[in-house]
Formats: structure tokens, sequence, C-alpha cells
């Protein structure tokens, strides 16, 4: 059963939301005084106008600044406008008002507003920008026809390889691999008595621009940029009552994605392996809705007693056509079996936890946790066509995937003194999948925490823990056309022993300084596995510091480092394991600070520096072999310099500079051209590497008719 139809998902969404407004708005203003005043902390003598605005210009110069621009949207040299604006009223009558916007005039601005009458009813509006910008260096010899097809110039000389197709370097154009994701949000709540309350909010995402993606002929590849231009809309309506002892609420969750390019085709630039293949077609993601109603409540017992929990069913749509099976006019085919998939997915989920204190001493709490995923899609036999060039023999399947998943925790808590503390606890999960390898897998976890604070200087959180997994058979998938190797163990399915510890220290030697150190360790070992993931190391270390030099001056630091390690085997003969790779990836990051708030009352300033690097090696051994990857790595320089000058009571000049050093090194794509690789028609991206300078100079000017001026606004530049 289709909830909502394809073509009106959307639209019935938005009238529901406007619908609602309207019934809230009539009610709230309709609704009659009693004569008293709520009780609000808006209701008081400080009623007024705050402003807080920060405007100025920013400079951009450097080397690929195009990927500095991800998420910032400074992706051009050159000198932009941006500004923050904070603005907040407050009535005696309980009214008030609140609008923010941070880098106005950037691509990656945002704006809040929300408004209303404390206690009666509020509401609230607010808009995003995401910009993404990935790589500028890309170029592809396509060019794009609607959203959904990509065509080769008139002319195009085909080959066998890149190297021998005559029109590519003149077919070539840059592409942006980048996109724009747009928010917007609008929402209501409205408080018809005192224990009722009615909140809805509706969501409406756009993005568009284009991702890398890739089609191949039997052994020829092709890279190119895939257009996006999708949007999703949702809607969340809930309602609550409180009462005096417990709480319950209900919320209706729902979710339509709109895709407007659910299929790309592209021609193909090679020489035709078999006859036919002159073009592809492949399905993207599909139109789909999302629908989920949850129950949820709270309540408080005797005995200092507290039990919380919530229930919810959903279902997921997705019902798009089905393309044909090839571009191919020269392979023949049976008809298909459905038009679409006609995909129906079950979702069931509850939640019940009871925390009890017993004695003052003693904290106790127990939770039971249920998923179930019910996948109702038909199951069909679907013709094999490979790669738009051969009929298999084989046909396939598409598979339907259920499970159930049910965790039960139990948790203490014990305080010896009112500096120490111990805990001990529990958990068991049961995971039932259906038509996959493992039918049920068990897992066991038991864990203890101590938290105490020595000499009232020293605090010391360590935890200690193992968890084990176990269960049925795991018979691995020998059906064609994809059959695995019956040594094969996915690890997420796999038998697997777990165990690890956490530790924090944090320490107060003096009133000017602090120290604290962190380390976390884990150790999953797969013990039955011969082939797949064998074993996995975690390892993390921390140390953070912070000194008061004056009343004023402070200084700061850290530093963390983070290893990873994984063994895996496999067979290149589909026999028993003869090839391992082993893989380490290790993470840097550091941090150094100085802050001068205001040392004489008329100036600040900030300096920050910050240095994260990682690398990854990864090992082959082969029949006794070795060999390597080349290493990847990357490494980033952060400098932040920032001074503010106190002109006036209401007025601050502000300088600041930002520096972001970005390079890295990965074989996949160093010299990697377009028709470097024989079979394989690449973007020819790079990989990245810039330097970036910024400067902003600019204003903050603040009043408040309170007479309680000071700044709102944290700087968040750039």
């Amino acid at each position: 059963m289709q909830i909502i139809d394809r073509n009106s998902g959307t639209g019935i969404l938005r009238i529901a939301f406007v619908v609602a407004v309207v019934f809230i708005v009539r009610h709230a203003s309709g609704q009659e005084s009693d004569g008293s005043s709520p009780d609000c902390d808006l209701c008081s003598s400080n009623s007024g106008w705050e402003f807080d605005v920060s405007a100025g210009m920013i400079g951009i110069a450097g080397d690929d600044v195009f990927k500095f621009g991800d998420y910032t949207g400074l992706d051009e040299e050159g000198i932009t406008t941006s500004g923050d604006l904070f603005l907040r009223y407050w009535g005696e009558d309980a009214n008030f008002l609140k609008i923010e916007g941070y880098r106005l005039g950037l691509d990656s601005r945002a704006i809040f507003v929300e408004g209303g009458k404390q206690g009666n009813y509020e509401w609230r509006a607010s808009y995003q920008g995401i910009p993404r910008r990935i790589y500028d260096s890309t170029s592809t010899p396509f060019r794009t026809s609607g959203r959904q097809e990509l065509n080769l110039l008139s002319g195009w000389d085909r080959a066998p390889t890149t190297q021998g197709m005559a029109s590519l370097d003149d077919s070539l154009q840059q592409v942006k691999i980048e996109r724009d994701w747009d928010i917007y949000n609008l929402g209501v709540a409205f408080s018809p008595a005192t224990k009722w309350t009615f909140d809805l909010n509706y969501r409406h995402q756009e993005r568009e621009g284009n991702a890398i993606s890739s089609g191949n002929f039997v052994f020829d590849s092709t890279m190119f940029a895939a257009p996006i231009d999708d949007s999703t809309d949702e809607i969340e309506v809930t309602a609550v009552y409180d009462a005096d002892w417990w709480q319950i609420n209900t919320t209706y969750w729902g979710v339509v994605y709109d895709n407007k390019a659910t299929s790309l085709a592209w021609d193909n630039p090679y020489t035709a392996v078999t006859p036919g293949t002159d073009s592809g077609n492949m399905a993207r993601t599909p139109d789909n809705e999302s629908h989920q109603i949850r129950i949820a409540g709270s309540m408080v017992l005797p005995a200092r007693t507290t039990v919380t929990g919530h229930a919810s069913i959903g279902r997921m749509n997705q019902n798009d056509s089905f393309l044909a099976y090839t571009t191919n006019s020269q392979i023949a085919t049976t008809a298909l079996p459905s038009n679409s998939a006609n995909a129906q997915v079950d979702n069931q989920n509850l939640l019940l936890r009871v925390t009890s204190s017993p004695t003052r001493k003693i904290t106790l709490e127990g939770q039971i946790r249920s998923n179930e995923r019910d996948n109702e899609t038909p199951q069909h036999i679907f013709d094999y066509v490979v790669t738009d060039s051969v009929l298999s023999d084989n046909s396939a399947t598409n598979i339907a995937y259920d499970y159930k998943r049910d965790n039960y925790r139990l948790r203490g808590e014990y305080r010896f003194t009112s500096r120490t503390r111990f805990y001990l606890g529990y958990d068991y999960e049961n995971f039932h999948r259906t038509s996959q390898e493992r039918t049920t897998a068990k897992t066991d976890l038991v864990w203890a925490k101590l938290r105490t604070q020595l000499l009232s200087v020293i605090s010391l959180d360590i935890k200690l823990y193992a968890e084990g997994r176990n269960g049925s058979e795991y018979e691995p998938n020998n059906s064609v056309p994809n059959p695995q190797n019956l040594l094969m163990r996915k690890y997420n399915m796999a038998d697997r022993e777990r165990t690890g510890f956490k530790a924090d220290v944090s320490a107060f030697t003096t009133q000017r300084f602090g120290l604290g150190l962190n380390a976390e360790y884990n150790n999953d070992d797969y013990t039955k596995s011969e082939m797949g993931l064998l074993e996995s190391e975690h390892l993390r270390l921390g140390l953070d510091a912070s000194y008061l030099l004056n009343d004023d001056v402070s200084i700061y630091g850290s530093v963390y480092r983070e290893d990873v390690d994984a063994k895996q085997a496999n067979s290149q003969a589909f026999s028993m394991p003869d090839w391992q790779s082993d893989t380490e990836d290790s993470f840097i990051t550091g941090s150094l600070g100085l802050r001068i708030p205001n040392p004489n009352g008329r100036w600040s300033t900030d300096v920050q520096y910050l240095y994260s690097q990682s690398e990854s090696n990864s090992t082959n051994n082969t029949n006794a072999l070795v060999s390597s990857f080349p290493e990847l790595e990357s490494t980033l320089h952060q400098i932040r310099l920032g001074f503010s000058f106190h002109y006036s009571e209401n007025l601050d000049l502000q300088a600041n500079y930002f520096y972001e050093g970005f390079s890295s090194r990965d074989w996949a794509l160093d010299d990697v051209e377009v028709d470097t690789v024989p079979n394989l028609l690449s973007l020819d991206a790079d990989p990245w590497d810039y330097n970036v300078h910024s400067i902003f100079l600019g204003i903050q000017y603040r009043f408040d008719t309170r007479g309680q001026s000071g700044a709102r606004m944290a700087n968040r530049f750039p």
C-alpha cells in the first residue's frame, strides 16, 4: 500500500503544514485571557531591544582557493563582504522576537528568526546555505544534455584505449565537482491550555550540482560528472501533554524525496567490444518516501523511580519505474517481471527504560530496546546483463532482507563517597537476520567504570570492558551469479572478541594551571575468521593543558594521536587464503592558543594555531612476496589572528587574519590524467593542495535599550 501518491506527496505535506498553521493562528488569536500573567523569564522590567551587528570586508588570496570554499563559501580570490547579525526584543507582555544571521553575503549564510508570546505561541523560520566545493581541476569530454544524459561531441573518434582517442584533447572542458545545499525551515508551537503543547515543523531541502560517478563496458571504464538535482520535504507534527508526574507526546514524521535525475545515460567513448554497446544507462537514487508515528512518555514513581519509553511504527515506499534491462538492442531479454520494485519496508521500534535509586548511594537502571525491519518488497527473478555487453546464463533475484534486533541493558551505580563512584553494566543483544549468511548473532558486553577525585585537584575516570559475539552457523552465500568463498566471514556478523579501556585524568594543581590526559584502546579479534577481517586495533592518546598567565592572559594547547591497525586475508584463487593485507592509519592533531581579553579595557586579541596530519600505509603479502601501496598522506596548517579595539561603548573595530594550508598525497590521483590509464577515462582530479590567506576588516556595533550593553556574538571569521 502506498500512503502518499508519488506525484502529490510533496504537495500534500505542504498543504498539511499550511492548514495546521492556519488552525494554530486562529486558535491562538481567539484564546481569551483569564487576566493573569504567565510565568516567564521575559516578563520583567528589563524589556527592550538588544542589537549586535558585525560587518566588513573579506579579502581572499592564494593558490587553488576553490577547495577552501568547501562549507565556507569563500571559493574565489578577491574581496567580498560579509556580516553577522543579532537582534532580540523582550516585551513586558511576554512577547519576544529574535533574529540571528551569520556569514550574510556568502554562500554559507544562515539566518534564524523566531518570535511569539511565551506560554502561548511561538513561530520560527530559518535558512541555511551549505556550499560543497570538491574539485575544480576536473575535466571531461562529455556535454550535459538535461539532467539525465551525457553526450560526446559529434565526430568523436572512438578507440580501444584512451591514448588512441584522437578527439579527446580538443573535446575536454572544465567541470567543477560541486553542489549547493539549501535548507529552509518553518515551525510553529501553540499551547492552548496549561498542560498541552502542539508543535509543527516543515523543512525543505534542495541540492543542485554534480558528483563523481562512473560506468563501464566490460573492462573499459569511464568517469564523469553526474548531475545532482533533488529535494527533500519533511514535516513533523507533535502533541505533548505534560501532567504533574507524567508526560506523553505523539509525533508524526513524514519525508518525501524527489530526484529530478533518477537515471543517467552516457555515450561509450571506446570502440565497442561487443555489438550494440554505443551507449549505457544506469539508475540512480529513486524517488521515495518515509512515514513514522511515534508515541513517547515518562513518569515519576515513588522511591525515586523514573520510567521512560517510546514506541514507533514506520513505513518506507519506493515505486519508481524500472529502466530497461539494457540499452543494447542486440541483446534479447525476457520481459521485466514488474514495472517497478513496489518496494515497501515497515519498521517498528520500542524502548523502555526504568531508573531507580532505592537508597541515596545506589542507582539502578534497566533498559529494553527492540528494532524490527519487515521488508515486504516482492521478490522477482531477473535476467542478468553484464555491463550492457553480455547476457549471462544466470539470473538474479532481488533479496528482501529483514531483521529484528533486541537489546537488553542493566546498569548500576554505587556512591562510596561524594567523590568516588563505581559503575557496573551488562548489555546483551540478539540480532536475527533473514536471507543472510548468519541467522542469529548474540553479543554480550560487560563493563565497569570508576570515577573518583583525588586530593581535591585530580579527577579520574577509568572504564574497562569486554565483549563477545557468536551465533548460529555461518553459511556463506554460494549462489550465482555472485558466489562467495566458503571461508569468507563478513566482519559485522563474524564471531568477535573485543576488549578495551578508556581513561581520563584531569588535574588543577593550582588555580592557574589545568592539565587533562585521556587514553582509549580496544582490540577486535575475529577468532574464527580465516578470510576477511582478522584483527583490528584502535589506540587514542590525548593531552590538553591551559595556563592563566595573569588575570587576563591565558595560554592553552592540546595534542592528540590516533592509530588504527587492521589485518585481513583473502584468496585470489577462490580457494584457501593466499594473501594478507596489513593497513596502518595514524592521525595527529595539535593546537596552541593565546588569549588576551581586553587587558586595559581598550583592546583584545586571540592567536590560534592548528596542525593535523594523517597517514595510511597498506602492506600486502602474497605467497611470501611482500609489496605495498604508496603511502597516503595529508597535512593541515591553520593560523588565526584576531584583534578587536574597543573604540567606544557601542563600537568595536575588528581585524582578523586566517591562513590555511593543506597538502595531500594520493596515489589514485597523483599524475593520473584523463588518458593515463588505457582503460580508464578519468576526470583528471588532482589531490588537494592549497595555501589560502584571508583578511577581515570590519566593525561591530551594539546597543541595548535595557542599559546592559555587551557583546552577544562570538567572532565567526572566516
